[in-house]
């Protein structure tokens, strides 16, 4: 008997988070710039900034070199330095990140095309083909939020896990689990231009169903959930019109996780 899985759904959710909500104060730094200073250039009013984020999975089939960061690559050419990794061999992506024009950014792949359109990365169908075919990536979570100049935003989104515990009497019941599928963000918002934007910090956490449990003499997956949770951070300056494309960290045999970011002043709230 084929072995199937319990899971739901991981809803694609987008949220407007406003900062006020959101963001605490970070106090000035000693001999640093405190909320009400700016450096040269930078907008006036301290005004929000409107940040859009994809978490997209791609199947580990496609080519590394057709993605927007191929991180074997890197890997490759990083491979006379100093490498770090996780404990369970995946290599660390602390610090890395790319840049890239919106109209750049396009991944092809069995007649799927994934790209931004009008400000969103969409995921589009195959032309003439079988509309009914799945692209080899999803969009695991898409949240926005608006953090204000100097302050930090964050959100967590997730979808909670349900699993099938055995009673005494041999019966499964369904229960459900404190794990999450799903994603979190922390950015910190140093200072915006009209040429770019700065995040002194960008912390980003993405949780996915992996396996399950087994339960003696039941032929499905349907146990409780083993999650996969990936972590990584930086400092971004990120310029006006451009992708920030962000890895997640990776081993060989893992499905390659991107975070697409991009970001645009708006006017503060009133």
């Amino acid at each position: 008997m084929t072995k199937r899985q319990l899971t739901r759904p991981l809803a694609i959710v987008s949220l407007l988070v406003p900062a006020w909500a959101l963001a605490q104060t970070d106090p000035p730094s000693a001999g640093g710039r405190g909320r009400g200073d700016t450096p040269p250039g930078a907008l006036a009013g301290q005004p929000s900034v409107m940040i859009s984020l994809w978490v997209v999975a791609f199947d580990p089939s496609i080519e590394s070199s057709k993605l927007p960061f191929d991180l074997k690559a890197y890997v490759a050419e990083a491979s006379g330095r100093r490498a770090e990794g996780w404990p369970d061999g995946r290599t660390s992506t602390a610090g890395l990140a790319r840049q890239m024009a919106a109209g750049d950014v396009t991944v092809e792949a069995g007649g799927h095309v994934l790209t931004m359109r009008d400000g969103r990365l969409v995921s589009l169908p195959p032309g003439g083909l079988d509309s009914a075919s799945k692209p080899p990536w999803q969009i695991v979570t898409a949240p926005r939020l608006a953090v204000e100049v100097g302050q930090v935003g964050q959100v967590s989104i997730g979808e909670p896990l349900s699993y099938m515990e055995q009673r005494d009497d041999g019966c499964l019941t369904v229960k459900e689990s404190d794990a999450v599928e799903g994603a979190g963000v922390k950015l910190k918002v140093e200072w915006a231009r009209e040429a770019n934007i700065r995040f002194s910090e960008i912390e980003l956490e993405v949780s996915r169903l992996a396996g399950r449990q087994p339960i003696a003499g039941v032929p499905f997956e349907v146990g409780r959930p083993i999650i996969d949770t990936r972590r990584t951070s930086l400092g971004l300056t990120l310029e006006r019109d451009q992708v920030g494309v962000i890895p997640l960290p990776q081993r060989e045999q893992d499905a390659p996780l991107l975070v697409f970011l991009t970001a645009r002043p708006v006017e503060p709230p009133k």
